[in-house]
């Protein structure tokens, strides 16, 4: 009987030793998933620091592609201008190419009056209207630019796609900048005021306007007095920074630029 006492007690003694191996062993996974979820939530956090830091008072985005319109696309602007942001990116992009098989086009602006009266038209924000290689082209809007960018991205087999900002704060775009990001901006041509030209409906219901010195141009750089333009007219240029963000909010503080999309990614 002693004999199996004792047999029982170590018995007993062997399984409280492998409850507590297993407790420790519990514990420490636990502790160990303790850590692992702070070191998450440490990158979260600095991750979070990282992307509300002070952008840089003064930015330029360095050895950006000139392009000019001219001769070939006289009324081709924003086209123009994107095709310099591809560039700086290293796609090997053709203003013209760009311009006839990536841009979405109509012929004219088939205004006509609606039956409550109003004028109604084909939509400049998704289209280019006329043609952008004679003088009678008008505009299109940022919606037609990221057209032709993702057409050609994915002509690229590229992760890039464009991101269309209709309302973007001035300290965004700023901040796009000074992280090498370049962005199309919605302006006039030097500058100068806006004085809406000609405007009208679309089938949703959506007034677009355009003026005689409506442009296209790249953001690439700014100070606390100026900013720095690719302008496919005028070449590199610093205007007054004032000047430009009210001629900016004007257009409707619009902008297109380029990332890399998760979604592109995910797919590959």
């Amino acid at each position: 009987m002693a004999v199996l006492r004792s047999i029982i007690v170590l018995g007993i003694l062997a399984i409280a030793g492998a409850g507590s191996n297993l407790l420790n062993t519990k514990a420490s996974s636990e502790s160990s998933g303790e850590e692992q979820q702070s070191k998450k939530e440490k990158k979260a956090v600095q991750k979070e620091e990282s992307a509300v830091e002070e952008k840089p008072e003064t930015y330029l985005i360095t050895e950006f592609p000139l392009i000019e319109q001219m001769p070939e696309l006289p009324t081709g602007c924003e086209i123009t201008a994107l095709t310099m942001t591809l560039d700086y990116y290293g796609f090997a992009a053709d203003k013209v190419e760009m311009a006839t098989r990536y841009l979405p086009t109509l012929p004219d602006a088939g205004t006509y009056v609606g039956n409550d009266g109003r004028i109604y038209g084909n939509d400049l924000n998704q289209y280019f209207i006329g043609d952008p290689q004679t003088e009678n082209g008008i505009i299109c809007g940022t919606g037609a630019i990221k057209t032709a960018a993702d057409r050609f991205l994915e002509a690229c087999d590229s992760p890039y796609r464009a991101e269309e900002r209709t309302g973007i704060s001035l300290e965004e775009l700023y901040q796009l900048v000074s992280e090498d990001t370049p962005c199309v901006v919605w302006c006039t041509i030097g500058m100068q005021d806006r004085v809406p030209q000609q405007g009208w409906y679309t089938q949703n219901g959506e007034y677009v306007d355009w003026a005689v010195m409506d442009h296209g141009a790249v953001l690439i750089g700014y100070s606390a007095q100026s900013v720095t333009i690719a302008d496919p007219i005028a070449g590199i240029v610093k205007y007054d920074r004032t000047q430009f963000e009210k001629v900016f909010r004007s257009r409707g503080n619009k902008c297109v630029f380029l990332k890399e999309s998760e979604t592109v990614e995910e797919s590959r």
